[in-house]
């Protein structure tokens, strides 16, 4: 008697994944198995289909199962037989689809070791083998921890510009060092973007047939605005838990040139806008001294400016309307060329700018040693928690205890968290100081007198009015040009408050129409700035 199966066409397939590699689990073995059951069964094995070392978890690149798929369709068998369900896809969701196609082809899959007799079972196949997937992520992920606990980061995702080599770490060495091409890359994205107020977006372009790589407008932002810095944080999940971790890496532009960054950025989302074809000097840098909102430029009869202040319902400043534009933007720019021009009380201004040296060593030793007390505290937290347990406590004492140390960390942690923003937000002092004397060297060496200003392009105005009054003060007050208006017709006077990077300069009284009216006194950070008064008649 022939066996049953015997006119019927079998077709193998076979899979080995790097981790049965790892398990010496071999395609040979798969195939003996696939013979054996044929010749068991009666089946005319014509082809046995293999990817060898590749992943079950998706079809993508495995051209032995894509290939045993197209010729299930062309019916060139008529049972495909596998050794397990593992071999033929690890989810799920793939299994039951690559079932779909070869049924819907007429084409048995046979799993020997599981014996599947119908969809049912074989789906409970699938949900355990997709359960095998996620223990192996399982695997992975504690794998990762471990190195994390180590030091050792994910090497395949590190940030931008960094480099990890896990062999120098064993040695001893840090192991961290820096793409030197791309971190070039961003010292001229700097220089393109601050210095010369170029688009990010053109400079995004042309960074690829400068340095040889790509990289889009997005992720530039993202990487100029937050992947610049020395931590990196990691967060794993595993059995429902987040674990952070955080790694000290190589700093790749400094924090003075970062906070620049994100200035101007938030300066041209504001008032750079691609909508509004007229350009005003002032625009984002002159704002309303009472209630602090910007002025907006505005012509009338394409022949007189002013600055005008909000005047939308919701507002509720009404101290003045407008300012006029030309005797503004003139004012400004002389009140500015005499502070600079004058080298005794630049060099003062530059000096009082400057945050002081020993108060930035005073603020390290204020962390170092609050951070030494925090620590203090937490082991008393933590020897709280073992008289818990070892039962030899009165609840009252012990909560009354926790309380006020828990009371004590939190301000500790305040105060570290408070320390460490202020040190960060602290401009690098020589970058400043060069900065400031490049562009006073540039403004007297090509305008020399106040004669000369009418000569100053727009560009070059805009350019030392990003550098004085793009930002915010530590306190968080908008450097700028502060404005006031009293009075109407020929007895009105105009107040101005320059607040910027560089501390106030007096105005010296002379035959002209300004003179200094009165100084404000600096706020009560260390870090001082520009701060003064004049009026206009």
């Amino acid at each position: 008697m022939k066996p049953a199966n015997q006119n019927l066409k079998a077709a193998g397939y076979v899979r080995v994944s790097s981790e049965d590699q790892k398990e010496n689990t071999s395609l040979e073995d798969q195939r003996q198995m696939i013979k054996e059951y044929c010749k068991r069964h009666g089946y005319q094995l014509t082809k046995i289909y293999a990817d060898e070392g590749i992943s079950g978890r998706t079809t993508i690149k495995r051209h032995g199962i894509q290939q045993a798929l197209a010729d299930a369709e062309r019916g060139l068998f008529d049972v495909l037989i596998v050794k397990n369900l593992k071999r033929f896809g690890r989810d799920l969701f793939e299994i039951l689809q690559n079932h779909r196609a070869i049924e819907k082809a007429g084409v048995k899959l046979i799993a020997v070791q599981e014996n599947i007799e119908n969809k049912m079972i074989m789906q409970f196949q699938g949900i355990l083998a997709e359960r095998e997937v996620q223990d192996i992520r399982d695997r992975m992920i504690g794998g990762k921890i471990a190195n994390a606990r180590n030091g050792i980061p994910p090497l395949e995702n590190l940030p931008f510009a960094r480099t990890f080599d896990k062999e120098a770490f064993k040695k001893g060495e840090s192991g961290w060092g820096v793409d030197k091409n791309k971190v070039d890359a961003l010292e001229w994205v700097f220089q393109e973007y601050v210095k010369k107020d170029r688009s990010l977006q053109q400079i995004a372009l042309d960074i690829e047939p400068r340095f040889g790589f790509p990289i889009t407008y997005t992720y530039l932002t993202t990487v100029l605005k937050e992947k610049c810095g020395t931590d990196w944080e990691v967060t794993y999940t595993k059995d429902a838990k987040e674990m952070t971790f955080t790694f000290e890496m190589p700093r790749i532009l400094s924090k003075h040139k970062v906070q620049s960054i994100k200035d101007r950025l938030a300066h041209n989302r504001t008032n750079n806008r691609t909508d509004v074809k007229k350009k005003y000097l002032l625009t984002g840098f002159i704002r309303c001294m009472h209630c602090g909102k910007s002025l907006s430029g505005q012509k009338q009869h394409r022949k007189y400016g002013y600055y005008v202040h909000p005047g939308r319902h919701s507002e509720t400043c009404r101290k003045f309307t407008t300012v006029p534009l030309d005797e503004v933007e003139q004012n400004v720019f002389e009140m500015i060329f005499e502070d600079m021009g004058d080298v005794a009380n630049f060099e003062k201004a530059i000096a009082d700018s400057l945050p002081d040296v020993n108060y930035i060593e005073e603020l390290k030793a204020h962390i170092k040693a609050d951070t030494k007390h925090l620590n203090k505290v937490q082991q008393g937290l933590d020897n709280l928690i073992e008289t818990v347990k070892a039962g030899a406590f009165e609840m009252d004492d012990i909560k009354t205890q926790a309380d006020a140390l828990r009371a004590d960390k939190k301000r500790l942690q305040h105060k570290i968290d408070n320390n460490q923003n202020h040190l960060q937000s602290l401009p690098d002092i020589e970058e400043v100081k060069a900065r400031a004397h490049t562009i006073r060297k540039d403004l007297l060496s090509k305008y020399q007198s106040m004669e000369h200003l009418k000569e100053m392009t727009f560009e070059d105005k805009k350019q030392l009015l990003h550098f004085l009054f793009e930002g915010k003060a530590p306190n968080g007050e908008p450097y700028g040009i502060y404005i006031d208006r009293k009075g109407t017709g020929k007895d009105t006077e105009i107040i101005y408050r320059l607040f910027g990077r560089l501390r106030a300069l007096k105005h010296k009284k002379d035959s002209g129409s300004r003179t200094p009216l009165f100084s404000i006194p600096p706020d009560d950070s260390t870090y001082k700035t520009n701060n003064f008064t004049v009026m206009q008649k």
